[in-house]
């Protein structure tokens, strides 16, 4: 690490009180640069922007469970993104306040995923990010990990914003001018918005304050603790390239890069260890010294500098099962309670009501974790247990988006799509040019977020965490036969072999006569529900995907003929076309 910078901001009024661009002025290489203003990627420093969206948009409280799990992403035929967490291990199902103060990467990305970078980036230039100039969808969902370029100037405003109540202005480089003729002039009124609400902003202050949330990460002890109630957030890049610590009081911001200015890489140290002992050592530095408190504002008295709990915030003890909730009581605000009157406070994360297991087991010794929701009109009928008296249980929810978000680009209503072309038909030619026939009964498409249900079951299962699978009428059943195997399944329904196991780990042994829980399927009908494409020079999986705006597995479902060795498509083949199929039901939209 050879080089840094520093921004510092007051709060309330913008003005900018420190900037450090670079350690050497007359560095040879890069002295001259302002390093405060050169963009890079903040890494986990960018976190709190999403977070506060999240919020912003009710889609999440607090108190909301995201599952810390493995997961996988399709970002290509063939090609998957699995996200990691900085300590190498997944945490299971965290709150919202555990997942931000610990930095946990696999929560993110999944927060992402339902809030979609349109909205993050949307909202990320409110808080007057705008270096994010690449489509948001080029950014991919690593952008929830800080893969998009920033400046430290941008993001340390941005934060400036949670200190400030949500309200939000530019900075203040001026505080007056002088004219020619020697006569004071004040700099043009700069309007301050409220970007997100006072309830969210105070909010994030008590999250990144919170320092027995972020104690598994960063121990009880960490250069985020200061001798007066401060928020901070650290940041690190892929190989140690940038470190950095963004954190606040009420009455001071500051940002800290360090890294080395040609971009070579550091050894192993991370923006807790690079960035934020500088963070450190600058505000307790400013706290000692009480000519410096008075230019900032802030009293001698360290009562008044605690985070003030807003009129829109209540603080309440509901805390979901299995996870670790605030001491004292989580803060919820008013327009959540809104959204999720009659639903409960924990809406989106706890299913509460009568319920069956919904495993068939023929040994008393095996343990229910997993349970279906029963509707008294249909009649008790689950994997087996219809004898079963249901209870009324309380419940986390599995589910593969976040909170109360509705899944980006999904319709409740599906899309209508051109109708199929005459196109001119070879009869001795049985090739992929063939229409299809008005229905095949093998062409089944497994949507993303009935396979990521199966993961989330399978991990639960396996840790003992008792959770809901929804509606026990929903529920796919399947009696194994002798030629069935876990291989053979696991392959025809797009899963591994493990997370299958572990979703039914109450078989032993063989498979035969065996009831199994198996993800849902939707049969393509695609006479009906499809359009043709005829590939062209340069078309690829993904592109087409993109261009008809359907999950890639979708068309590759529909498209078996086509699926080739290195996933080779042919220009002349005719690919089709199904209207996107996952179709949701979201009470909240």
């Amino acid at each position: 690490m050879s080089n840094g910078a520093l921004v510092a901001i007051q709060p309330q009024t913008g003005e900018l009180l420190a900037m450090v661009g670079g350690i050497d002025f007359t560095e040879e290489d890069a002295g001259q640069v302002n390093l405060s203003l050169s963009t890079r990627q903040p890494g986990s420093s960018f976190k709190p922007i999403l977070y506060a969206t999240a919020l912003s948009d009710d889609i999440i409280s607090p108190a909301t469970v995201i599952w810390d799990t493995p997961t996988a992403y399709t970002v290509g035929m063939g090609h998957y993104y699995s996200p990691r967490n900085y300590d190498y291990t997944f945490h299971g199902p965290v709150t919202v306040r555990t997942a931000l103060a610990n930095s946990y990467n696999v929560p993110a990305v999944k927060l992402l995923s339902s809030v979609g970078n349109d909205r993050l980036v949307s909202k990320a230039k409110e808080f007057g990010i705008t270096s994010l100039t690449r489509r948001p969808e080029d950014y991919g969902l690593s952008l929830s990990l800080g893969a998009g370029e920033i400046s430290l100037l941008e993001l340390t405003n941005a934060f400036r914003t949670f200190a400030n109540k949500g309200l939000h202005s530019p900075p203040e480089f001026a505080l007056f001018m002088v004219d020619d003729l020697g006569r004071y002039r004040s700099p043009p009124p700069v309007e301050q918005k409220q970007i997100i609400s006072q309830g969210v902003a105070f909010q994030m202050a008590d999250i990144l304050s919170d320092n027995e949330a972020r104690k598994p990460a960063f121990g009880s002890n960490s250069r985020l603790k200061l001798s007066r109630p401060a928020a901070a957030k650290t940041g690190t890049t892929t190989n140690f390239k940038d470190n950095w610590t963004v954190g606040f009081t009420r009455y001071l911001v500051a940002g800290v890069w360090t890294g080395n200015s040609d971009g070579t890489p550091m050894w192993g140290n991370s923006g807790a260890a690079g960035a934020a002992p500088l963070w450190h050592n600058f505000m307790e530095a400013v706290i000692a010294d009480r000519g410096m408190r008075e230019l900032i504002g802030a009293p001698d008295d360290p009562n008044l500098w605690a985070f003030e709990v807003p009129d829109s915030v209540v603080q309440l003890p509901d805390c979901p099962p299995a996870v670790r909730c605030r001491t004292g009581g989580e803060y919820f605000t008013t327009s959540w309670l809104s959204k999720t009157r009659g639903n409960g406070l924990l809406a989106g994360t706890v299913v509460t009501g009568k319920s069956l297991p919904t495993h068939f087991a023929r040994s008393d010794k095996f343990e229910d974790f997993s349970y279906c929701l029963v509707d008294d009109t249909a009649g008790a009928v689950n994997g087996g247990r219809t004898s079963s008296n249901p209870e009324t249980r309380s419940l986390l929810r599995l589910s593969s988006w976040v909170g109360l978000a509705f899944p980006p680009g999904y319709s409740t209503v599906g899309r209508p799509l051109p109708p199929m072309p005459d196109l001119p038909v070879d009869p001795d030619d049985p090739g992929i040019n063939t229409p299809p026939p008005t229905y095949r009964e093998d062409l089944v498409y497994f949507p993303a977020t009935e396979l990521e249900k199966f993961r989330l079951l399978s991990w639960s299962m396996q840790e003992g965490i008792t959770v809901s699978l929804g509606s026990c009428s929903e529920l796919r059943y399947y009696i194994a036969g002798p030629g069935d195997s876990w291989a053979g399944l696991a392959r025809a329904h797009g899963l591994p072999e493990s997370i299958l196991r572990g979703a039914n780990v109450h078989v032993n042994g063989s498979l035969n006569g065996e009831r199994l829980l198996l993800p849902r399927g939707i049969p393509i009908r695609l006479h009906e529900e499809s359009m043709l494409h005829e590939v062209q020079s340069g078309d690829s999986w993904v592109n087409i995907a993109a261009r008809y705006e359907i999950p890639i597995s979708l068309l590759r479902a529909a498209n078996p003929n086509a699926v080739r060795a290195y996933n080779i498509l042919r220009p002349g083949d005719l690919l089709h076309i199904p209207e996107n199929l996952e179709i949701y039901q979201n009470p909240f939209e």
